[in-house]
């Protein structure tokens, strides 16, 4: 239930970052990690959570998070027509295989993915699930 507000996320809105559910196995160890020496690609500008996972750990380790948004102005609730974004790092665990991360985008209404590609697109009916292979 923990809450990140990020002042001006855009011109003139706030973004309200709220931790949904987190596995007890799972450390938010920063809400957005950037490394300064890391201004390639406006990556200062990229929501980054940093994420570490208990040894052994097993079972279901997603982090799910909620981001809503409001008017710098007067914190009133905001619209936001259109959101892009990457999303990265969806690699998994090359040595065993153990380890199968994913993302889920509710509401998506359009992506584009590389080719070659090793991420498999699944439409979840509202939710668009990105899984690496």
């Amino acid at each position: 239930g923990a809450r990140y507000r990020f002042p001006n996320a855009a011109p003139g809105l706030n973004a309200i970052v709220t931790v949904v559910s987190k596995p007890a196995s799972v450390t938010i160890n920063s809400i957005d990690f950037t490394d300064p020496a890391d201004n390639v690609d406006n990556n200062q500008r990229s929501l980054q959570p940093l994420l570490t996972y208990a040894q052994n750990a097993t079972g279901n380790l997603s982090v799910q998070f909620s981001i809503r948004f409001e008017n710098s102005a007067d914190n009133s609730p905001a619209s936001v027509p259109r959101l892009g974004g990457f999303i990265q790092d969806i690699d998994s665990n090359a040595n065993n295989g153990t380890v199968r991360e994913f993302y889920r985008v509710q509401n998506a209404t359009g992506y584009a993915i590389g080719n070659p590609t090793n991420v498999l697109a699944q439409n979840l009916g509202v939710l668009l699930k990105l899984l690496s292979l």
